[in-house]
């Protein structure tokens, strides 16, 4: 019998079992950097979170850590660009810097 090759996108849906035993190097790295996007993207999340208010998320206590509940959130969430959400994260740092001018 031939090895599964998951190169091939008709043989990934046709046995994706065989896929998730056996994925290939560039399969491998593309799930490391899926995952390393998600804890910076999770973190990001939760100083924009913080920054607004010092409660918990609402479902926080559904997760087994804090880290898994922003990672989580992230995943959910794969449209969240990290630029955009950098720069606003910058942009709320720099409001709530700034001393309130007298009127």
């Amino acid at each position: 019998m031939e090895p599964f090759k998951t190169d091939d996108p008709s043989n990934q849906e046709e046995n994706w079992l065989a896929w998730l035993e056996n994925p290939s190097k560039s399969d491998l790295e593309m799930i490391a950097a899926m995952d390393e996007r998600d804890r910076r993207v999770g973190a990001l999340l939760r100083e924009l979170h913080y920054l607004a208010t010092s409660e918990p998320p609402r479902f926080l206590h559904l997760s087994l850590s804090e880290d898994d509940y922003w990672i989580g959130s992230a995943r959910m969430c794969p449209g969240y660009q990290e630029t955009k959400l950098l720069a606003e994260l910058t942009r709320r740092r720099n409001e709530s810097s700034t001393p309130a001018t007298a009127q």
